[in-house]
C-alpha cells in the first residue's frame, strides 16, 4: 500500500511489474508465492484510498478509489478557534489568514497519512501561538 500510494498519488493509476514490486517491498519470498501474496490483498480489498489490480502479463496496477478530496473529512475550525487564532495573529503582527491555510495545508497532508488532528481547534490555536512575532 505505502509503495502504490508514493508513486500513484493523484494520478488516474500507477503500474509496475511484479518482480520490480516484489524488489521493492523486500519480500525474500518466491515469486509464485508473491503473486498469491498480491492475489489475496487484491481479493480482502482493505487497501485505504486505493484499488489494486494484477494483470495475466504480472502487471501490478494502483487506482484510487476516488477523488482524495471525497475520501477525506472536511477539517472544520470552530469559531472560538478562529477568533482566539486571530488575537493571537493581531498581536504577533502575523497574517491570520496565512497562518489558516498553512495550518490546514498542514493537517490534510496529515490526514492523508492518517494523522487527522483530534481536535482541529486547540491544534490550529496551538500552531498559531508556536509562530513567532513580527513585532
Amino acid at each position: 500500500y505505502e509503495i502504490g500510494r508514493k508513486h500513484c498519488g493523484g494520478q488516474p493509476k500507477w503500474q509496475v511489474g511484479l518482480a520490480k514490486l516484489q524488489e521493492k517491498t523486500g519480500s525474500n519470498a518466491p515469486l509464485k508465492k508473491f503473486r498469491l501474496n498480491i492475489r489475496q490483498i487484491i481479493e480482502d480489498d482493505h487497501t485505504p484510498f486505493y484499488r489494486m489490480e494484477l494483470t495475466a502479463e504480472d502487471l501490478v496496477i494502483f487506482r484510487p478509489r476516488s477523488p482524495q478530496s471525497d475520501l477525506l473529512p472536511e477539517i472544520r475550525l470552530p469559531e472560538w478557534a478562529e477568533e482566539k487564532a486571530r488575537g493571537i495573529a493581531r498581536e504577533k503582527g502575523l497574517d491570520y489568514y496565512a497562518l489558516r491555510s498553512d495550518w490546514l495545508s498542514f493537517a490534510k497532508s496529515e490526514t492523508t497519512k492518517g494523522n487527522p488532528p483530534t481536535n482541529a481547534g486547540a491544534a490550529f490555536v496551538a500552531y498559531c501561538g508556536k509562530q513567532g512575532s513580527l513585532r
